[in-house]
């Protein structure tokens, strides 16, 4: 090879040296959080490990008999079996999309956590404070949601709700009859807000979502 060759050879190296971080940078995706836990569930079509790096975006699901534990900044989701979330990065923080199945949260402030399902509900701690709270959706038109610690803020429709700490509800929307329980609240015709008593994922996790006994049933603010 000539000098002028080999000029031109270790030129278009160099060159060809630019061009390959572009596809990672072009692919790059953001944290969001890691598994802590995991039995028989899987992330992003993996199958899910203790310390899993989650990203914005990805999809994680449980088996019937599974369950998976995520830490997310100093906060924590657990699901249960048979659940399917996907994980989005906001400015706020993140917020996880129930698609199937039992989400328990433990939300606290500096990492905020909030659980969207169905077209428009959205369940976070209230105001700037720690919560626990868990979110199932049970059917089509069936969903519930509780509080074991803190209150949790819940919209869904144009109304807003708070429900208070030791407190769960099974809410049915669209009865055939149209007489909503909570009245007062606007928006909430056709829906039913029905006390049930709190439940928890499958799941071994630490003592900061350990269950709370609930109190009586409470109404919703």
């Amino acid at each position: 090879m000539t000098v002028r060759g080999l000029a031109w050879f270790i030129l278009i190296l160099a060159f060809a040296g630019t061009l390959a971080p572009m596809p990672a940078l072009a692919g790059a995706t953001v944290f969001v959080g890691v598994v802590t836990g995991a039995d028989r569930a899987v992330v992003a079509k993996v199958p899910a490990v203790d310390g899993t790096s989650v990203y914005d975006g990805d999809t994680v699901s449980t088996e019937p008999a599974g369950a998976l534990r995520l830490r997310i900044g100093n906060s924590q989701i657990a699901l249960a079996g048979s659940t399917t979330v996907t994980l989005h990065k906001i400015e706020t923080g993140v917020y996880v999309k129930l698609l199937q199945g039992t989400v328990r949260f433990s939300s606290v402030p500096g990492s905020p956590i909030e659980i969207r399902a169905l077209d428009s509900l959205v369940v976070r701690a209230k105001g700037d404070s720690a919560a626990i709270g868990q979110l199932s959706l049970k059917a089509t038109n069936v969903f519930e949601v509780g509080c074991s610690k803190g209150e949790l803020a819940v919209s869904f429709q144009g109304a807003n709700y708070v429900v208070a700490e030791s407190t769960a509800f099974r809410v049915i929307l669209d009865e055939p009859n149209g007489v909503p329980l909570i009245s007062k609240a606007t928006g909430a015709a056709h829906w039913f807000w029905i006390p049930v008593l709190l439940a928890t994922p499958a799941i071994a996790i630490p003592a900061i979502l350990a269950p709370e006994s609930p109190s009586a049933a409470q109404k919703i603010n």
